[in-house]
């Protein structure tokens, strides 16, 4: 960590490297010439980004993590820099406006971050409020007086010596063990107004950054602005595709511990990762993918014999991908790290490892030319779509289904609910209050729930990700069940590579509207989407065999 801070501290600042500043863009070929120099002036910058967010994973100590710290705002002050340039935004100019696919696809990633900048003054007061209120939300601890002892744990009845009886837990252990329902809907609307005390000036702080950058950027509020790029480009979009995702599971976040602890478990036999991994390689050699095995905590990947770059294995209590570096063809290979559990025993051990392995295996197999291309998407709420797709696609003949009305089928239905109200909740949050789309949160709340919360306007202070994603919190949900279409969609051709290479590879640098053309064959306009994956989530036979390829 030492070496890489250094690293960080001693980096040239892109526009101060010489070779910058050479060519001038009149032409596709300067254009070109161009964009290959910028890639060398940023990619150290961006290696180190990478590798910098890989460490801020672990707990480090204090004068470490304020090294990291000071490292990153370095990192942002120089991008910042750059997007700012005349001769930066003069390329994104002339790549716009060039004849080379790949070089348009880059122009679409440049203007998406000098559309996102802001300075560094903005940039501090956003993070000081995300932080704060990261800090009101770890402390989950609730200390609540009762008026009776009604709803005190049994354990905690007789103590303080008749005073009112207090408790002294985190939320979820509460109502983990507390039976009586009245009780549980009591202590769960209670700790959604305790965040609120905690966190409401902070998250109202942040509302007000984001509205004057988005009055600042012409816009009517920050919803609008910041859906102004994406897929789903407007908020009666969003809107549309959450009631359409809505469904009533009439089971409530005060309820939901007691009926997941009563139900069964989906069946699944107990394997090592090692194993399972085998498993996972076999289905991914359908796609083109070849894996060597260099040491028991090192493997390549290599696609149809091109080398896409190393894995590296480590042992780890959860497990996830970790991107170490990014390939970018013609400059580096890529590398990431993967923590598996050595045992897998449960469906969600396997179920995780399979999507760290499409996590991983989509990292590497970015073949542009330029860095933000492989890691950016044309669109925020479509950049995961492809490692979606391969994760449905790895899974199948895999991982065990989920039983229905299992205690995993529960799960999903439940936290994919929770996701449907929260999106309504951020994309409601950041908007003008009298174009506010859902006028009555408690409906809303009731129809995925079934009981009502009399004050959901408190739900905002509870979860963090309406900080930074806001508005786009939807976007998950909405490339889970896009990726889910065109698994469905294409399940039946014959040539399985086919679709992964044109949602992954994607080698003649098509557009997003180009590949969903292709792979669905009819009209992919965002309302038609909305309307093929309702009705296709109301086939009974979610994955028979078809091919609109």
């Amino acid at each position: 960590m030492p070496i890489l801070i250094n690293q960080c501290l001693q980096l040239t600042p892109p526009l101060a490297q010489r070779d910058f500043h050479q060519h001038d863009t009149n032409d596709d070929a300067d254009a070109l010439l161009q964009s290959y120099t910028l890639e060398k002036a940023l990619l150290g910058l961006f290696n180190i980004k990478d590798r910098l967010q890989y460490y801020r994973s672990f707990n480090v100590s204090p004068s470490h993590r304020e090294n990291l710290l000071q490292c990153q705002l370095r990192l942002s002050d120089m991008m910042s820099e750059t997007l700012n340039s005349v001769i930066v935004q003069k390329l994104a100019f002339s790549l716009k406006e060039s004849k080379e696919a790949e070089l348009q696809q880059l122009s679409i990633r440049i203007n998406t971050l000098i559309k996102d900048r802001t300075s560094q003054k903005v940039k501090s007061q956003l993070y000081t409020a995300q932080a704060n209120v990261k800090q009101g939300l770890r402390s989950q601890n609730l200390t609540l007086n009762f008026d009776s002892a009604d709803c005190v744990l049994p354990n905690n009845k007789n103590q303080e010596n008749g005073k009112d009886a207090n408790f002294h837990l985190s939320i979820a252990s509460y109502l983990i063990r507390q039976n009586d329902v009245h009780c549980q809907q009591l202590v769960w609307q209670a700790y959604q107004g305790r965040a609120k005390d905690k966190n409401s000036q902070a998250l109202m702080r942040i509302a007000n950054i984001k509205q004057e950058i988005a009055a600042q950027a012409g816009f009517a509020d920050h919803s609008d602005f910041a859906l102004s790029n994406q897929f789903l480009s407007s908020a009666q979009l969003v809107a549309l595709f959450l009631n359409a995702e809505t469904k009533a599971i009439n089971t409530s976040p005060w309820e939901i511990g007691r009926e997941l602890a009563a139900a069964v478990k989906s069946p699944v036999k107990q394997t090592t990762s090692s194993a399972f991994i085998q498993l996972l390689y076999s289905r991914a050699n359908e796609l083109g993918f070849t894996f060597e095995i260099v040491t028991e905590h090192i493997h390549r990947v290599w696609h149809n014999g091109r080398l896409l770059g190393d894995m590296y294995f480590n042992v780890g209590e959860r497990t996830r991908a970790q991107r170490l570096r990014v390939p970018v063809q013609g400059f580096q290979f890529g590398q990431v790290q993967l923590n598996t559990k050595p045992l897998l025993t449960t469906y969600w051990d396997k179920h995780d490892l399979v999507s760290a392995m499409a996590n991983a295996l989509s990292q590497l197999s970015g073949t542009s030319h330029y860095y933000l291309v492989n890691t950016l998407g044309e669109t925020n709420d479509t950049a995961q779509l492809g490692s979606h797709w391969l994760e449905y696609f790895l899974s199948e003949g895999v991982l065990e289904p989920k039983q229905p009305e299992s205690r995993e089928d529960k799960i999903v239905k439940y936290s994919t609910q929770l996701k449907v109200f929260r999106a309504k909740v951020a994309l409601d949050f950041y908007r003008n209050r009298e174009s506010k789309l859902y006028k009555n949160l408690t409906v809303e709340f009731t129809k995925s729930f079934g009981q009502p919360w009399d004050e959901p306007e408190n739900h905002p202070y509870s979860f963090l990700a309406i900080t930074d994603l806001g508005p786009l919190y939807y976007q998950d949900i909405w490339q889970e069940e896009l990726a889910l279409l065109i698994y469905q969609s294409t399940r039946g051709c014959p040539d399985q590579q086919s679709v992964f290479e044109l949602l992954l590879i994607n080698e003649d640098s098509l557009s997003l509207e180009q590949r969903l053309t292709t792979l669905l064959n009819q009209s992919i306009d965002p309302i038609s989407l909305i309307k093929r994956i309702q009705d296709a989530s109301n086939v009974e036979d979610k994955f028979s065999l078809s091919c609109t390829l």
